[in-house]
């Protein structure tokens, strides 16, 4: 509490001696007629000769032990744990129009849509681009998927694994609109969504250096 005689700020600059010699003096002076601006600085004083004191007293090993397990990172835990609720249906596949005649090669881009929930309006759009890999010097698969509903979808948890297989080997967190990234090697691949009230895969997204003729 301010004291009616010393501005508080004043009181504080005293007690951490960050005063000119004569201001301090002033201050000591005016504390000898105002017992409640004495006792502030008495207090923080004692509050801060504690902070600053060193009692040399070693933490309990169990109490070191307990903080480390508390604060150590801990692997984000999967939400494939059963079937999924919903199998997403293939409803576009750019790679399956016809080819211009004569041409023959890599597929280096296509994209997919994919139902999700036909009552919600729920589909999953992906776009997959076969790019540069700066890290190994080779090429990856760049998947680019959205969630797209008519209501907002908000954050959508999303586990990549390979065909087949519970066993996610990339996880990911879409943005608020559904977004999310992910950057694989050529291969097939099964991708889990979960939804607020369900678990989706969306099955057997092949993505290799070339298509079948």
């Amino acid at each position: 509490m301010a004291s009616h005689r010393i501005p508080y700020d004043m009181l504080i600059a005293y007690a951490a001696g960050d005063l000119t010699p004569a201001d301090a003096d002033r201050v000591q002076e005016l504390l000898a007629g105002d017992p409640q601006a004495a006792e502030t600085v008495a207090r923080f004083r004692m509050a801060r000769e504690t902070i600053q004191a060193d009692d040399g007293v070693e933490p309990p090993a169990e109490a070191v032990i307990s903080a480390r397990a508390i604060f150590r990172p801990r692997p984000r835990k999967s939400f494939i744990d059963r079937a999924a609720d919903v199998v997403g249906e293939l409803i576009f596949d750019s790679r399956a129009r016809p080819a211009l005649a004569g041409l023959r090669g890599q597929a280096t881009a296509f994209q997919t849509t994919w139902r999700l929930s036909p009552e919600d309006g729920l589909d999953l759009d992906l776009q997959a681009e076969l790019v540069d890999d700066e890290a190994t010097g080779g090429e990856r698969w760049r998947l680019v998927g959205q969630v797209v509903s008519r209501e907002p979808t908000g954050t959508v948890q999303v586990e990549l694994c390979r065909a087949g297989n519970t066993a996610p080997i990339q996880s990911v967190d879409s943005d608020q609109r559904g977004a999310f990234m992910l950057h694989v090697e050529a291969g097939t691949y099964d991708l889990y969504l979960k939804l607020p009230h369900s678990v989706v895969v969306v099955p057997g997204i092949r993505m290799h250096d070339r298509e079948p003729e």
